[in-house]
């Protein structure tokens, strides 16, 4: 690719924050991107900094792959790296869903001698409850303020989480966050292979989630769902996939308690932290994704190329709906919201109409190809502008 403000055979060298330890949507999209950047034009480095994080997600392939990972999980580790590597990154990006943990910005500033700084939100919320966000407004305020005093560049994953993170009036650019279409697109070998494997029959109708185990996701409004679901499906199965955390302890603890699941819990899976999420979509009829909050979930893109009827809570930007077979519905108050979520699934695996061959054309015209979009990035990062 060319691009004529960037010199000719330079390497472009980049600092990408962001990275936890677990395989989220947020990893995966930094993944997807890092995998189709041009190597002779960009290289990107990664920064991890949660103390309770000893091993990121992919760093075995990322150091394969000839990147470093730099731990920087306080303050003074930040210090001495920035003077140690003064100038030898142009850029860095704060890939992030928490404005408030960038306590590192005047210092990357000050010391970095980066070109550009760029912070892109990836969420529309905050794990915090109405109080505490309330408590936090002023804080929340200035880290806004702070973008601006350092000149930073303003990406989002969609218009909801641009204005949450920056301000109703900040000007940011929408990058979609893309996927590999190819990947996710339907096969009917593939379905039938995955669903031997799980050990369920051509009847069995099966909703799936994908997300880690915390309150932004929801997971206690998708077991309550799947118990009034099964009063009427008995045959029907919940796999949820995700970070095998304490949460998740918890919740398995709900399945064995009669008096809450009422003899279903053998209808739970919980199938922990996965690689093979494409092919695990292909086994599923249904996703729901009832968060509270989330900027534009790579899941969500990744369910709908796959053919897949989706639920998603009417928190979620409708930036999100792709296909049309993608249905925005109420999860408060609770008891009625179960209910018209179970009457739209029910209603919905009666249907023999629906054709999941295609969506990921769909997807792929509406700009969410990790090819496409990280073309658009490369220029993005290779400009001078």
């Amino acid at each position: 690719m060319s691009n004529e403000n960037h010199s000719a055979g330079a390497v472009r060298k980049i600092l990408v924050y962001g990275m936890t330890g677990n395989i989220g949507g947020l990893e995966n999209y930094i993944m997807y991107q890092y995998r189709q950047f041009d190597k002779s034009k960009i290289h990107i480095d990664f920064i991890s900094a949660y103390k309770d994080v000893d091993k990121i997600a992919f760093q075995d392939e990322i150091l394969d792959n000839g990147s470093k990972i730099f731990k920087l999980t306080t303050i003074p580790l930040w210090e001495r790296f920035l003077t140690e590597h003064s100038g030898e990154y142009h850029t860095i990006i704060f890939n992030n869903t928490n404005p408030l943990e960038l306590n590192m910005l005047d210092l990357v500033k000050e010391k970095g001698g980066f070109k550009r700084i760029i912070i892109h939100s990836h969420n529309g919320g905050i794990d915090f409850s109405p109080l505490i966000q309330k408590m936090l407004r002023k804080k929340f305020l200035k880290r806004q303020q702070d973008f601006r005093n350092i000149g930073a560049t303003l990406w989002a994953c969609s218009e909801l989480a641009g204005k949450w993170m920056f301000g109703d009036s900040a000007k940011f650019t929408i990058i979609k966050n893309g996927i590999n279409t190819d990947t996710f697109r339907f096969d009917a070998r593939i379905r039938q292979e995955v669903r031997k494997e799980l050990g369920f029959t051509d009847n069995d109708f099966v909703i799936g989630n994908v997300a880690r185990f915390a309150f932004q996701k929801n997971h206690k409004f998708m077991i309550s769902l799947f118990k009034e679901i099964s009063k009427d499906m008995p045959d029907a199965k919940l796999v949820l996939i995700g970070q095998n955390s304490p949460a998740i302890n918890k919740l398995k603890e709900l399945t064995q308690i009669r008096v809450f699941l009422k003899g279903v819990s053998k209808n739970v899976r919980f199938l922990g932290l996965r690689k093979d999420t494409a092919r695990l979509y292909q086994a599923m009829d249904a996703f729901i994704l009832p968060s509270h909050y989330e900027g534009l979930p790579v899941v969500g893109v990744e369910a709908q190329c796959s053919g897949l009827p989706c639920f998603f809570s009417d928190t979620i930007t409708k930036e999100a709906k792709l296909t049309a077979n993608t249905y925005y519905l109420p999860i408060q108050p609770i008891r009625p919201s179960l209910q018209i979520w179970k009457d739209k699934i029910l209603k919905i695996s009666r249907r023999n109409d629906i054709n999941r061959s295609m969506a990921f054309k769909i997807i792929k015209d509406k700009g969410f190809d990790i090819k496409d979009e990280t073309k658009r990035v490369e220029i993005l990062l290779l400009s001078d502008n």
